[in-house]
């Protein structure tokens, strides 16, 4: 463990004099003043000059605002993980590293971890206020709101941990486009469910088989919408984001184990 905890560390300090980590924190700090004006509408429009209350429609734009935000976290997990351990690769940091008695895997992992480190704690910022404002300013049940943070960390591990994955034999455009696109289809896939009954088909196949992104923090967030046909079975798709979680870490161990190092 000290020495795991040692590769996270060196692993933490690189992810943070990497250029894409200051561009990632000024994103989000615009993205809090932005989530602020947003969260922050009065709920009333202007009609004929007659004001209509719109106090109903805050449980969507709350569900809204925290499944964009969540996204937006578990894609940047993807984006930082996309070469940190490829990166350590070619500077040869890693031949350095793994000359000492540490095992490739937990190598890999700190790698990870020090990419997650990041990203989860901007993800806690990001969604913390954003749960703080909906919860203080439009007196949504702050539950649901804890749960579809939770729901987010498998997601973040299990995009991290393909992205590095793919990382070591694909460029990191390529990569990056791979995290985009997964976040896009899997997103898709779960608000096509909730249309109502699916044939089956690509779409229907990754809603109930593909890693629960979206889907899981739509069923955090039902309790906000009572009443409605939102599915409600957060427990079992967070349980398949853990096995997703799983599958993404034994992809990355597996892989890492049969990297050549020079």
């Amino acid at each position: 463990m000290s020495a795991f905890l040692l590769l996270w560390r060196e692993a933490l300090l690189d992810a943070l004099r990497r250029k894409l980590v200051a561009a990632i924190a000024v994103a989000s700090l615009l993205s809090l003043m932005v989530l602020d004006d947003c969260a922050g509408c009065a709920p009333a429009v202007n009609v004929n000059g007659q004001t209509q209350d719109l106090t109903s429609a805050a449980p969507v734009l709350g569900i809204a605002l925290m499944i964009v935000v969540g996204l937006w976290v578990v894609t940047l997990a993807g984006l930082l993980a996309s070469d940190h351990l490829a990166q350590s690769l070619e500077d040869g940091h890693a031949t350095a590293a793994l000359a000492r008695p540490v095992r490739r895997h937990e190598f890999a992992f700190a790698r990870l971890a020090g990419t997650l480190t990041i990203s989860l704690t901007a993800g806690a910022l990001l969604l913390g206020m954003t749960a703080f404002w909906l919860v203080t300013g439009k007196e949504l049940a702050a539950g649901p709101a804890l749960l579809a943070g939770l729901a987010c960390i498998p997601g973040c591990i299990a995009i991290a941990a393909f992205a590095m994955t793919a990382s070591l034999a694909l460029p990191r455009i390529a990569i990056w486009l791979l995290v985009f696109g997964i976040v896009f289809i899997t997103t898709v896939a779960a608000l096509l469910s909730l249309s109502g009954p699916q044939p089956p088909g690509f779409f229907s196949a990754i809603d109930h088989f593909g890693p629960p992104i979206a889907s899981a923090m739509i069923r955090a967030l039902a309790p906000w919408l009572p009443g409605t046909p939102l599915p409600t079975d957060f427990a079992a798709v967070l349980a398949r984001g853990v096995v997703w979680a799983a599958l993404g870490l034994g992809s990355l161990a597996a892989a890492f184990r049969r990297i050549e190092l020079r």
